[in-house]
Order: C-alpha cells, then structure tokens, then sequence
C-alpha cells in the first residue's frame, strides 16, 4: 500500500518557504538603507558620512512594505523579548517585531528632517507598537516631544 504524502506538511512548508524570502528581501533592503555589506573593509569615517547622506528612504519603505506581508504580532511592555537574551529568540519570526520596530524608527528619524506623509510622532509609535523597550525610540520619542 502506497503512502499518502502529507499535502497539509507540504503547504506549511510552502508558507514558510515563502515567508522566508520576504524576510529574506526584506532584510536586504535594510542593509542596503543602513550601508551595510557582508564585505569585512573598513569604512573610513568621510565614506561612512557620504552613505548616510545617499540612503535612500525608498529602501526602508519597501521592508515596510514587504515586512506587512507576514504576521508580526505587535509586543505589549511585558511579553516583549529580552534583546539582551538571545535564548529568547526561538526563530528569525521571534526577531521580526524588533526590525519592524527599528524600520520604523530610521522612518521616524527621517521625517524629522525631511517632510512625509506623517508626522515624527506617528512613526515613533508604531516603533513602539512593535518593541515597546526599543530605547532608541524612547529617547527620540522624549526628544521629539
């Protein structure tokens, strides 16, 4: 007798696939807008001073984009994760809400340079929605105010 194959198995597997590559796209377009690069050069400080000013906010706002896609759970203050635990991370999903929270973050930081669709302020909270002791959003945050 021939067995079944586990059509249900395969379907997860497909979702997760899936999902893995937008994360995946996701976060290549941060690394992109932070001038990250998986080269180990050193970055004189006068090169570091020229990316940051050449980032392209385009880039954030597609890890945005593609980061609503998933399912990322907002945190309440006390069910956060424990960024300085790394056993708290069970899975690149567990790690997601903080790089929403920081995706928000450089949109909030930009904004207060640079006129968007939404004040500072707006943006500052949805960092927070997604890693509420996200300290750099909760110093800008009090700054801002």
């Amino acid at each position: 007798m021939a067995k079944q194959p586990p059509t249900k198995r395969r379907k997860k597997s497909l979702l997760k696939a899936e999902q893995y590559d937008l994360i995946a796209e996701a976060w290549t377009h941060y690394k992109s807008y932070i001038g990250a690069s998986d080269d180990d050069e050193e970055i004189e400080e006068e090169e570091l001073e020229e990316e940051e000013e050449e980032r392209d906010i385009d880039e954030i706002f597609e890890v945005v984009s593609l980061l609503s896609q998933l399912d990322i759970q907002t945190k309440k203050k006390s069910d956060a994760c424990d960024v300085f635990n790394t056993d708290s991370f069970e899975s690149i999903q567990s790690i997601l809400p903080i790089m929403f929270s920081m995706t928000y973050l450089h949109i909030a930081n930009h904004s207060m340079s640079e006129e968007l669709e939404q004040p500072p302020g707006y943006y500052f909270e949805l960092s927070l929605m997604y890693w509420p002791e996200n300290p750099a959003a909760n110093s800008l945050l009090a700054d801002y105010h």
